[in-house]
């Protein structure tokens, strides 16, 4: 799961050129906040453990070496003060196991929809 995880935080880091941030955000600014959570009250052992390990990837500001546009990135505790929402469920897509996500804004933007497949246990 920690490899799904710091695919996804690579992912997002790339992605976030793209995303309605406030000024001074983004490429060569601010690390942006991104805060977890499932979409339910009721969490999978996997959707647990993934955001164990979202939390843990940018607990320190991370920013993907892939793309020299990518954004650096980092953990909120809470929802509230974060700049970026990701709600996480897990879902079944072309009969095969992954994790749905919403991305949400601070600024209003989204949802945005994706879709990771889960790894083989």
């Amino acid at each position: 799961m920690r490899d799904l995880a710091e695919y996804i935080v690579d992912y997002l880091s790339e992605d976030a050129v793209h995303w309605p941030l406030p000024d001074g955000q983004g490429v060569g600014g601010e690390p942006v906040t991104v805060a977890f959570r499932w979409f339910s009250s009721s969490i999978s052992a996997s959707g647990r453990e993934l955001l164990d390990q979202l939390a843990v990837a940018l607990r320190s500001p991370y920013r993907s070496s892939n793309r020299v546009d990518s954004v650096f990135l980092l953990y909120a505790d809470s929802p509230e003060d974060a700049d970026v929402e990701m709600v996480l469920a897990d879902v079944l897509q072309d009969d095969a196991p992954g994790f749905a996500y919403e991305l949400h804004f601070s600024t209003g933007g989204g949802p945005f929809p994706g879709w990771f497949r889960r790894p083989a246990d």
